[in-house]
């Protein structure tokens, strides 16, 4: 299997397929897997950052702890998407609260309207 790695004629943005950050037109590099006949194995987008190190052969977070990374951008992108689910995480279950708040302020308000109108009824058919 060979493996190349380029940004020639990559002219969109694409999504990494490592680190998933949104890469910017023109700078997206993208690694493609052939066989001996040249057959095509695998294309895989990468952003700037994740091309640098793998071209370089250093591993993501080579010798470091697991909340370091040789490239302080791509950590800053990582805990801010982390931020984001977790934000927007929060906002749907705040959302399908009140929804089933309100399905129960509703249901309540069916329930009352029922008992005096048969209230009402009663009253008008007894007296």
């Amino acid at each position: 299997m060979v493996e190349t790695i380029t940004n020639k004629n990559c002219k969109f943005a694409v999504r990494c397929c490592w680190c998933s950050y949104p890469s910017e037109r023109g700078n997206t590099y993208y690694s493609v897997v052939t066989d001996s006949h040249g057959a095509l194995h695998s294309l895989d987008f990468l952003c700037a950052s994740c091309a640098r190190e793998h071209i370089n052969g250093i591993p993501d977070r080579a010798g470091k702890s697991p909340y370091q990374s040789l490239d302080p951008r791509k950590e800053l992108r990582l805990l801010q998407a982390r931020k984001n689910r977790d934000r927007a995480r929060r906002h749907q279950a705040v959302t399908h609260l009140l929804f089933w708040l309100v399905i129960a302020f509703a249901c309540v308000a069916v329930a009352a309207f029922i008992v005096c109108a048969s209230y009402t009824i009663t009253k008008i058919v007894l007296g």
